[in-house]
């Protein structure tokens, strides 16, 4: 079964806030494999780490997978123009490191976007894409370096694009390599990466006039019957209502010509931004042809995934929202697909929310089996540890306010801009539930990370002192 990488751009690092998280999990039993954080050369606030995250292939050539990861606000103050790393998945180590080629351009989201290519040229390493506002860039896996950028069709060379979503696919020209699709504001674009041409063109029937938002592909499997892989494309700003929302829109193309398969309407009246988040999931109704999961984010009170029909668009199931109201759907991957057989397929979604029982909304990945039925494997359970630091700003003492699910042993530390321990607020058991600490008031003016560890996990709190 394949694991789970996740993005955690909001996660503060010590005292650098948004500074980015990536954390791969077993999708076999939820236990978390790696934590991975920007590089220390390149640690620094607000660089977004874990915007994008991505399976980039064996860049290396050491026969274990590699991730990519985009970061598009690192950069120095004022410019952020953004910046991507190869990271090795067994290791954690940083294999590549790579950014704009106009480092004098701000904030032009350089690694919003990244996937990895396959071995375009047969050294055993593969090649990794990445993409901006105004450019898409291929890179060598072994070098680094950049092989080319990928113009539209009829388009100056050099002139690029910057692709919102990239999606592999078969190989159509012969040259076995499979190709990429990449999307725009306005339609998709498949592309053989050997030459850099255009192979064909899916059409958008609702352009939006949101060209630059996030929009999503996936390869979904053959869902016409002609033994090539199709695609899926959410776009979920398209169709605007005279409210200005806007319903969403799910299309699936044909991988051999591009040609529009099918375009399927939110499944619920009051669903806005249908195909926020687009999978496979393998042939989950058993008719030979690939089927489809998107999400449905709003209305808040009731967000789902739902699995459509790859022949007809018509709903085979839902997971929804298990949180409080005011919840949302940020993603959604396939980490065992169906095969047309009573098994299903099981699914990782990624929910923002709270339990009735919690007072604060979490980022949670919660897996299910998806058949006949939906059941969560297992059943989720209330964080271990959690953790709250008032007031911030402070000009003297504040509390630092600990929960725990279970007793044990508990570490509460404060830690400095460069990473010393400078006071520490409790080091030993604590019962299960909520617990009230104070932090001196004697420390210096400055910006500090208030640091909770404990057998069931890691939190951090930002504790801002001022004279």
């Amino acid at each position: 079964m394949s694991d789970i990488i996740v993005g955690a751009p909001g996660e503060d690092i010590g005292p650098l806030v948004d500074s980015g998280r990536v954390y791969l999990f077993s999708g076999a039993t939820g236990a978390r494999l790696r934590t991975l954080e920007t590089p220390d050369a390149y640690q620094e606030d607000e660089s977004l780490f874990g915007y994008d995250v991505a399976d980039a292939g064996d860049t290396n050539g050491d026969g274990a997978p590699d991730l990519i990861v985009g970061a598009i606000s690192h950069g120095p103050t004022d410019v952020d123009n953004g910046r991507a790393f190869v990271l090795s998945a067994t290791t954690g180590q940083m294999l590549r490191t790579t950014t704009t080629v106009d480092p004098g351009q701000t904030f032009n989201g350089y690694g919003r976007t990244v996937s990895g290519a396959g071995d375009l040229d047969g050294d055993g390493h593969d090649e990794f894409v990445v993409a901006e506002d105004s450019f898409t860039y291929l890179y060598d896996g072994a070098t680094g370096a950049l092989i080319r950028l990928l113009d539209l069709p009829g388009d100056p060379p050099g002139t690029s694009f910057g692709a919102t979503a990239f999606a592999r696919l078969d190989d159509l020209t012969g040259d076995g390599v499979g190709e990429l699709a990449a999307a725009t504001g306005g339609h998709t674009y498949t592309f053989d990466l050997t030459t850099g041409a255009a192979v064909h063109v899916a059409l958008n029937p609702t352009p939006s006039n949101f060209e630059n938002r996030p929009q999503q592909l996936a390869a979904v499997g053959d869902a016409d019957g002609d033994g090539v892989t199709d695609f899926s494309r959410g776009v979920p700003f398209a169709r605007v209502q005279p409210d200005q929302s806007r319903l969403g829109a799910l299309y699936i193309y044909s991988g051999a010509t591009g040609a529009l398969l099918l375009d399927v309407l939110p499944p619920t009246s009051e669903g806005r931004a249908f195909g926020a988040a687009v999978a496979a999931v393998g042939d989950l109704d058993g008719d030979g042809a690939a089927d489809v999961l998107a999400t449905v984010p709003f209305p808040f009170d009731a967000p789902r995934v739902v699995a459509l029909s790859g022949a007809t668009g018509a709903v085979l199931g839902e997971i929804v929202s298990p949180f409080e109201p005011e919840t949302g759907v940020i993603d959604v991957v396939t980490l065992r697909p169906a095969d047309g057989g009573p098994a299903g397929a099981i699914v990782a979604v990624s929910w923002s929310g709270r339990y009735a029982a919690e007072t604060q909304s979490r980022r949670r990945v919660l897996v299910y089996r998806f058949g006949g039925t939906v059941d969560a494997l297992p059943a989720p359970a209330v964080p271990a540890l959690a953790l709250s630091v008032a007031p911030s700003p402070s000009a003297g003492a504040a509390r630092a306010v600990v929960a725990v699910s279970s007793p044990g042993h508990v570490r509460v530390a404060v830690v400095d801009a460069l990473g010393r321990t400078v006071a520490v607020a409790h080091d030993g058991a604590l019962g299960a539930g909520s617990h009230d600490l104070r932090l001196g008031g004697s420390l210096p003016a400055g910006v500090y990370a208030v640091v909770a560890e404990s057998g069931g996990g890691r939190a951090v709190a930002r504790w801002v002192v001022v004279p």
